[in-house]
């Protein structure tokens, strides 16, 4: 064996002349490769003023003093280009890249390619120093989380899981602005999903609140919705069905209507039909003090009745009260019991303007 098996160093021969040259070239070699240090790695010819012991990778289509030398170590030592031909293994570090490479037997690769584990570090900082509070930190622009694909032996799924020792823990993402906390998301205290909002740091908002157990929504602070426009209405209720158990404070809509739940009772709070007129408005208790009210729009007719049903008079013989007015602008009014009833019109177009039925007891035109 003339050379050592991994840097090829010279072995000097026994009884070999000159013994002091095989002794300098393995020198050489040495100084060469050991913590190697290259330059530049991008470069197919020499520099054109090199310093005594630079040295480079060579890069494809290599010319001029390194021509057939791609991929090779190259030093200038005494004056002359010393070539050396990696072996899988080799690790260099390249200065104007900052990067540790490595080859792979066939090219030489990101360091970083080669190590595939990481365990048990206490402290990590990516663009930053990490300390004992944050022992993993960093400094950047972008983060990118990508899901390894099926092809890959992956699901194509990918998830962010933040776990906390139980439910009395924190486990949220904090928002600062300067290292002043603006915003909190997450479980903070609880099982339940929080949003906080701060304008100082110290003073906190709770905005909204959603129940792990129903997924219902709570509200900290007055709801702001959108102003309605051309484009949409800005709070939208969707058409549904009544819940089973209701509420104080509920409100919903169905097709008949919007519903509210006061006091332990449904309120209805108006239906509006295909016809272009309200039906069935619903007051859910007695009428006092000064009530009045406006009907408009293009209508054939209008009417309301008020009824009571105990009756309106003492012998409770009276119990309903409707007025209509027709499409001709003449006013009905009509005074209902449980026996009889009777009915005054005041017609707008006539001289004489009121009748007064049943015809049998009196009629005037």
């Amino acid at each position: 064996m003339t050379t050592t098996p991994h840097l090829a160093l010279p072995l000097i021969a026994a009884a070999q002349a000159q013994k002091y040259v095989t002794h300098n070239e393995a020198l050489f070699a040495v100084d060469a490769l050991l913590h190697c240090a290259v330059k530049d790695k991008d470069l197919a010819a020499p520099p054109a003023s090199p310093a005594e012991g630079d040295r480079y990778i060579i890069a494809g289509a290599a010319t001029g003093a390194w021509a057939g030398k791609t991929g090779q170590v190259a030093a200038l030592q005494d004056g002359v280009w010393r070539f050396y031909p990696p072996q899988a293994g080799w690790i260099a570090f390249v200065v104007d890249e900052l990067q540790l490479y490595h080859f792979n037997g066939t090219a030489w690769a990101a360091g970083v390619v080669a190590i595939t584990n990481l365990q048990n570090l206490t402290l990590l900082g990516i663009g930053t120093a990490a300390d004992a509070t944050n022992p993993f930190s960093t400094k950047l622009n972008n983060v990118l989380h990508l899901g390894k694909t099926v092809a890959e032996g992956g699901t194509g799924n990918i998830q962010v899981k933040i776990s906390k020792e139980s439910a009395a823990k924190t486990a949220s993402h904090l928002f600062q602005t300067n290292f002043s906390g603006r915003a909190e998301l997450g479980l903070t205290g609880d099982d339940n999903l929080h949003l906080k909002v701060s304008a100082d740091g110290a003073a906190w908002v709770e905005a909204l609140v959603f129940a792990a157990a129903t997924g219902a929504a709570t509200f900290g602070a007055p709801t702001v919705t959108a102003a309605a426009a051309a484009s949409g209405a800005g709070l939208r209720l969707p058409h549904g069905v009544a819940p089973t158990a209701p509420v104080n404070g509920d409100l919903w809509s169905t097709t008949a209507g919007w519903f509210v739940r006061t006091n332990g009772a449904t309120q209805q709070l108006a239906v509006y039909n295909a016809a272009a007129t309200f039906a069935g408005v619903n007051v859910g208790g007695a009428l006092s003090g000064a009530t009045t009210g406006t009907f408009s729009g293009a209508v054939s007719a209008l009417s309301y009745t008020l009824t009571v049903a105990g009756g309106m008079n003492n012998n409770g013989g009276l119990n309903s009260y409707t007025q209509v007015l027709d499409g001709s602008n003449n006013v009905a009014l009509l005074l209902g019991g449980t026996t009889d009833s009777t009915r005054l019109t005041i017609i707008r177009t006539r001289a004489t303007i009121f009748a007064i039925e049943p015809a049998a007891r009196f009629t005037a035109r």
